[in-house]
């Protein structure tokens, strides 16, 4: 629709919905925009205060597209922590926000093909492999955990780096740069101080990776993780 009538990419994407910050969301979203801000965890309560943030805008129109973005998340926050809400406040402690530049997100996308590639010759060692791995990815940061089950989404930065060690450090460091890269701005959460931008689908058994993410979300098992 976009390309239908003539625009270019917008200059930046403001996500105040759950889990955008998720590799498979900004491989569809980043020939789109140049960049986009968002946050790797579920928002069950509040949205960000618009008031607050349009009016840094009004205030400066000529404002530059990485600098509203910023705006955003760092209005966000302030909403979140400035609230006399007990639930707003705890949404706060566990609402990492990013900033992530799309022109970079490719490389991330890349980086993780490879990786992954590493991965699957890895666990062709057999258990004790495979036992690596998922120690790896039980060390990694959860995201979007909720009274109603998971969205197995993991901090792609956390899970990697903890791969070091088991013969494919040229991948892992290629990809934890890529992700650093990419990340322009974060504002770290405290129940999440280790989340550095980007999350994985990464269903831990057969039964939720067919129930889940094969029934859900169809694009998700083109996903190199899954």
């Amino acid at each position: 629709g976009r390309q239908d009538a003539g625009m270019g990419r917008f200059d930046c994407i403001l996500w105040e919905c759950c889990l955008m910050n998720a590799l498979e969301s900004a491989r569809v979203i980043q020939p789109h925009c140049k960049y986009f801000a968002g946050s790797e965890e579920i928002t069950y309560v509040g949205t960000p205060h618009w008031t607050d943030i349009i009016t840094n805008l009004s205030a400066k129109p000529e404002m530059e597209p990485l600098d509203f973005a910023k705006v955003f998340v760092d209005g966000w926050r302030t909403y979140f922590d400035n609230s006399k809400n007990d639930t707003l406040v705890d949404m706060g402690r566990r609402f990492p926000l990013f900033v992530i530049d799309s022109d970079r997100v490719l490389d991330v996308v890349n980086a993780t093909d490879a990786l992954c590639d590493g991965i699957v010759n890895v666990m062709k060692n057999g258990r004790p492999g495979w036992l690596k791995v998922a120690a790896a990815l039980n060390k990694a940061e959860e995201h979007g955990k909720s009274p109603g089950g998971s969205m197995h989404a993991r901090d792609l930065h956390g899970f990697t780096k903890h791969l070091k060690g088991l013969g494919i450090d040229g991948e892992v460091d290629r990809l934890l740069q890529a992700i650093e890269s990419a990340v322009l701005h974060s504002v770290p959460a405290q129940l999440h101080p280790e989340s550095k931008g980007f999350t994985v689908c990464f269903p831990i058994t057969k039964v939720q990776y067919d129930s889940e993410v094969v029934r859900r979300v169809p694009s998700y098992p083109q996903t190199p993780p899954c």
